[in-house]
C-alpha cells in the first residue's frame, strides 16, 4: 500500500512538471508551404516574467541555434508581458556569437548556415504569354506578392517551388530578389547607415552575452540603446559628443542578461530581429516542438 501511495505521488509530481513545463499555443505558421493557424506545443524556459521557473530549463541550455521558438515583441515597453502577442521565428544567432547577412544568406561566426528547413524569399517571375496569374501560381507558392502586369509577377516562395514553377510551359524566367548593398532601410535595426543595410544585407554584430563588456560611442550605441535604457532599466543620454549612463560619463557598458538574434523561416518579410532587434532572454517563453 506505501509503495503505490509513493507511486502515485510520483506520478502526480510528473504529470504536473510536464503541464507547468509544456504549453500549447495557437499560432500563424508556414505549414505545406502556406501560412495557416496551427497549434504548437512549447517547452518552457526559465523566465523572470513567468511562474514555476524551478522546473524549467536554463535558455542557455535549452536553446541552440535553428530552434524555433515563441517570443514577445521586446519594442512593446509599456505592455505586461502576458498580454504582448506571441511571435515565432527561429534561433540565428546566440549570446555572444557573430552575425552577418550577405545576399539573403546568413553567416554565423564567419561560416555560411545552412539551414535543414525552408526559408521563403520574393522572386519574379516573367511569362511570354498573357496570364491569369492567380490561376496559375494557385497552390504553388506561398504568397502573391504583387501583379505588375499580365506577363510578370512577384510571389514569395521557397526554391523548390520556384524550381517546380520552372518545368511549366511559356515561363521566360523566375529570379530571387535581393536588394543589392548600395541601399539602405531605416526599417532594419538599428535604423542608421553605420550599423545596418537591408533586410537582404546585414552588417556583422556580436550578439550581446551576460556579463560582457562592450565598447560605447557614438558610432554604435544605436545598437545598445534600447538594452541599456529599457531592456536593463539604465538611465541613458547621449548626443553627437557624449554617452552618460545613469549621470556617469560612459564609453564602455556590461549586459546584465543574454540575447538573440531571431530571424522568420520567411525571409521577405522582416517581422523579427531585423525589425526588432536584439531580443533579450526574458521575452522568450520557449522553444517550439517541430
Amino acid at each position: 500500500m506505501r509503495k503505490k501511495t509513493i507511486f502515485i505521488i510520483l506520478l502526480i509530481i510528473l504529470l504536473l512538471s510536464i503541464f507547468l513545463t509544456f504549453n500549447r499555443y495557437v499560432i500563424t505558421k508556414i505549414t505545406n508551404f502556406q501560412e495557416q493557424e496551427e497549434t504548437v506545443l512549447v517547452e518552457k524556459i526559465k523566465n523572470e516574467n513567468t511562474l514555476f521557473n524551478f522546473i524549467k530549463q536554463n535558455p542557455e541550455k535549452c536553446l541552440q541555434t535553428n530552434n524555433l521558438v515563441l517570443y514577445k515583441n521586446p519594442l512593446l515597453f509599456d505592455d505586461d508581458f502576458s498580454d504582448k502577442p506571441n511571435i515565432l521565428g527561429r534561433i540565428i544567432a546566440r549570446p555572444g556569437e557573430k552575425f552577418e547577412i550577405i545576399n539573403s544568406q546568413v553567416f554565423l561566426n564567419d561560416s555560411l548556415l545552412i539551414p535543414n528547413y525552408d526559408l521563403f524569399f520574393l522572386y519574379i517571375l516573367t511569362m511570354s504569354d498573357s496570364t491569369d496569374f492567380n490561376e496559375l501560381l494557385k497552390d504553388k507558392v506561398l504568397k502573391i506578392e504583387k501583379i505588375i502586369n499580365n506577363f510578370s509577377c512577384q510571389f514569395i516562395a521557397n526554391q523548390r517551388q520556384a524550381d517546380e514553377l520552372l518545368k511549366t510551359d511559356k515561363i521566360v524566367n523566375i529570379r530571387k530578389l535581393i536588394i543589392d548593398d548600395r541601399y539602405f532601410s531605416y526599417d532594419v535595426f538599428p535604423g542608421d547607415t553605420k550599423n545596418s543595410r537591408n533586410k537582404d544585407q546585414y552588417k556583422y554584430v556580436i550578439i550581446p552575452k551576460k556579463s560582457t563588456t562592450v565598447s560605447l560611442s557614438v558610432n554604435n550605441i544605436n545598437l545598445y540603446k534600447n538594452i541599456i535604457d529599457v531592456y536593463e532599466d539604465n538611465e541613458l543620454l547621449f548626443d553627437h559628443s557624449k554617452i552618460e549612463i545613469n549621470g556617469q560619463k560612459a564609453d564602455k557598458y556590461t549586459f546584465k542578461q543574454n540575447y538573440y538574434f531571431v530571424l522568420s523561416d520567411n525571409r521577405y518579410e522582416i517581422n523579427d530581429s531585423r525589425r526588432y532587434g536584439f531580443i533579450p532572454e526574458n521575452q522568450i517563453l520557449g522553444k517550439v516542438k517541430e
